[in-house]
């Protein structure tokens, strides 16, 4: 599976923020996932029990997400904001300690290299849009799963998230639940 310009419309207005996303599933299970960024000359890999690795310039190394348990101290990648129902929009504003927003497909790929904890996602993604997502994260040590918890693959689409650690991925989940959000498309 390719999606030849993740970002679209960063790519349309001149950002470095798109990627180029490669996947290759089995039995409709993410197994292979690749996030390249051009502009940037970075790239991420992983492949299902080989580790999710990293390189930029230089050789590549492999990376981990780093271990924020705690939701109140996550700093926390929004993706597209228009992608969000406004109940969704409002609730999310108050979660963890740094939010940014807009970061496509690229902030995954800053979760596996520890540089984020949670990744957010409304209900506007496809499966070309998330198979890659999968090991790069899960073969870096974190958490990616629908809104609802589903496992994500071949069949995918809507409203996704992804954490650093177990710990963090079921606060966020609980906070999701709690702020009873009408998630369009999830999982």
């Amino acid at each position: 599976m390719i999606d030849p310009i993740d970002g679209t419309r960063q790519f349309a207005a001149g950002l470095g923020n798109w990627a180029v996303l490669v996947a290759l599933c089995r039995d409709g299970v993410p197994v292979l996932g690749v996030i390249d960024l051009p502009l940037a000359g970075a790239r991420h890999w992983a492949v299902t029990e080989g580790g999710s690795w990293f390189a930029a310039g230089g050789p590549a190394r492999r990376v981990a997400c780093r271990g924020t348990a705690d939701l109140a101290r996550a700093v926390v990648a929004l993706a597209n904001p228009d992608s969000l129902t406004p109940p969704a929009r409002a609730a999310l504003t108050g979660l963890g300690a740094l939010r940014v927003h807009d970061g496509g497909s690229p902030a995954y790929g800053a979760l596996a290299r520890g540089r984020v904890d949670l990744v957010v996602n409304g209900g506007d993604l496809d499966a070309f849009d998330i198979c890659a997502l999968v090991p790069v994260v899960a073969e870096a040590g974190g958490r990616i799963s629908g809104w609802d918890g589903a496992a994500l693959g071949l069949d995918s689409r809507g409203a996704i998230l992804a954490a650093a650690t177990p710990s963090l991925m079921a606060a966020a989940r609980a906070w999701l639940d709690g702020a009873r959000l009408d998630s369009p498309g999830a999982g």
